[in-house]
């Protein structure tokens, strides 16, 4: 009954499963009860053939930050941040040695983008899974963290903040901690979800950044220079390179997708160098 993964506690540093009832199952008071005593019997028994129960509690199911690998096992990465539940980790990207960064806005606990709820954290950050597992704030004064990636060298990483309407970068060190702060570009428009907003971006391979805004995808040059907008018939969401020479620029917007045909290649990523 329910789907079983296998989850590392960064706190006690122990692998564990967990398992996650049905929708049907958690909506149904007397059957959840019926579980919730069982778990007790079983967290009650010390017996080397039958599993430990670590804890028991209710998920909403979009603040877990989920890895599924190529043969299809769901990874548990990360759901607490010193013991409160994550807000609703939201974009993600991987470095080229296995360290993740992830920002965690509250998109996913309102009605219209998740399961309206109210956040256990007073705050939106970004955070770092290093490679051993271990979760790590690296910054937590943003209004809403949204899209990020990195440079081509992978020293800068950028993340724009959706309320605020700008891009910050930060330094990337080798332990791959991140330092010293910046906006990097601002505006970009005015928040207005109407008109488009600051959310998908990426790197090409020059180190130009393509970000969502007001009336498509918005073009910013290494040094922090506006070159233009990629005009899109609706508004833009999120985007990604794909293509066989990894030349075509995809744009998810309101309702359609988009390709556009780039002169330049967008920046390869970690998993693509890994590989």
């Amino acid at each position: 009954m329910g789907e079983v993964y296998r989850a590392t506690d960064v706190n006690l540093k122990r692998q564990v499963a967990i398992k996650v009832l049905p929708e049907a199952v958690a909506a149904d008071a007397e059957r959840l009860a019926r579980f919730q005593r069982e778990a007790e019997v079983l967290a009650s028994l010390n017996h080397p053939h039958i599993a430990a129960i670590y804890g028991l509690e209710r998920s909403n199911g979009t603040s877990a930050l989920v890895m599924e690998t190529p043969a299809g096992e769901r990874k548990v990465l990360a759901t607490h941040w010193q013991g409160k539940e994550l807000n609703s980790p939201n974009d993600v990207v991987l470095r080229s040695d296995g360290t993740i960064y992830f920002t965690d806005p509250t998109y996913g606990r309102t009605a219209v983008f998740g399961r309206e709820r109210k956040p256990a954290l007073d705050f939106q950050a970004v955070y770092r899974v290093a490679p051993d597992g271990r979760l790590h704030c690296e910054a937590d004064d943003f209004t809403q963290p949204n899209g990020l990636c990195f440079s081509p060298d992978e020293r800068t990483l950028y993340v724009n903040d959706t309320e605020r309407a700008h891009i910050r970068a930060f330094e990337v060190a080798a332990d791959g901690s991140l330092s010293r702060s910046r906006v990097f570009f601002e505006p970009v428009g005015t928040a207005n979800y109407d008109e488009g907003v600051v959310d998908g971006m990426k790197c090409d391979e020059r180190g130009n950044v393509y970000v969502t805004g007001p009336r498509g995808i918005w073009v910013i040059d290494p040094q922090g220079r506006h070159l233009g907008v990629i005009l899109m018939p609706e508004v833009a969401g999120n985007l990604n390179w794909g293509g066989p020479d990894w030349n075509d620029l995809y744009c998810a917007c309101s309702t359609s997708l988009y390709r556009v045909r780039m002169k330049v290649r967008g920046n390869p990523v970690a998993y693509m160098r890994m590989a």
